[in-house]
């Protein structure tokens, strides 16, 4: 039997084109699909969700959890040590202010309990120099003497010099310690002789320093002048002429005439007599009389000539 063509024609042709177009759309809105989702996936893969703060942070004060949120930043943008859950963040608070926006390092926050024993540690500890000074209070007293420069600084140990009008420096003090400075005063302990004596020295001059070492005994020990007496001697320019008591007269030989007057050279034993006859005489320290005749022949100027009757 025979077939016609148009026989084998489908009656729903139009049917079948539609379904073409139909899987031809959704294999495309597929491939639109798949690229957005792998653009996204890239996105997601530079970028990181961190804490930042949403609103001010001042520094000591505790961060609360309305203060913080989560955004997701770039990974290039944010610190290392970047914060990424918030409860690592709350109860502390950062060491500067930040601003609105500014992802939170963990390098930025401190425990307020680790602070508060740093301060307490801070508290306890002793400053060595408060310390130094402190073994010195028991067996000292202060006195504030005037420099000549800028005394050194607090806690220092030191010996002391004055310097009088004539420019000369004597050393006064072998060793002292720099309780405070103020300009060109400094308050000093010294023991409570010393304090004394420096207060009356000051009036002789203006004191300097030299820096010993802090423990040991002091380099100038046995070489300071202690006595004010001899301290204003050697200020003055006399170093080698120690204070002496008024000289006593000498003990004179008994003569029938005597002496009407005495003199004699400081420095020298021998003393000058003359008598009542207006002679020149020597007396030595034993008290021996001798005339001084020798010098009268030489110096015809010396004696007295006895008035012509």
């Amino acid at each position: 039997m025979r077939v016609h063509p148009t026989e084998l024609k489908s009656s729903n042709g139009k049917w079948q084109f539609g379904g073409v177009m139909m899987l031809f759309a959704f294999f495309m809105g597929y491939c639109v699909f798949d690229l957005t989702n792998e653009n996204q996936v890239s996105k997601e893969q530079n970028t990181v969700k961190v804490v930042v703060v949403q609103s001010p942070i001042e520094p000591k004060v505790p961060i609360t959890k309305a203060q913080i949120t989560y955004l997701r930043l770039p990974i290039s943008s944010v610190p290392t040590d970047v914060v990424k859950d918030y409860n690592k963040v709350i109860g502390k608070y950062s060491q500067i202010p930040l601003t609105i926006g500014t992802p939170i390092a963990l390098s930025l926050l401190e425990n307020a309990s680790e602070d508060n024993n740093k301060t307490e540690e801070k508290t306890n500890e002793i400053d060595p120099i408060e310390k130094r000074l402190e073994a010195v209070y028991p067996n000292t007293v202060a006195v504030t003497l005037p420099f000549l420069t800028v005394p050194p600084d607090r806690g220092s140990r030191v010996a002391i010099s004055i310097q009088g009008d004539a420019g000369r420096s004597v050393l006064v003090a072998e060793e002292a310690w720099v309780e405070r400075v103020e300009g060109n005063f400094a308050q000093i302990r010294v023991p409570s002789h010393m304090a004394l004596y420096l207060e009356e020295a000051k009036s002789l001059g203006v004191f300097s320093s030299l820096m010993i070492p802090l423990e040991g005994k002091s380099p100038f020990l046995g070489q300071a002048v202690v006595d004010i007496y001899e301290l204003r001697n050697k200020l003055i320019g006399r170093l080698n002429t120690p204070l002496q008591k008024p000289r006593e007269k000498p003990k004179e030989e008994k003569s029938e005439e005597g002496f009407s007057s005495y003199a004699w050279i400081r420095g020298d034993e021998e003393v000058f007599a003359i008598d009542r006859k207006g002679r020149l005489h020597t007396i030595n320290k034993q008290g021996q009389v001798e005339p001084l005749q020798p010098y009268k022949r030489q110096h015809p100027a010396i004696g007295f000539r006895k008035k012509k009757k």
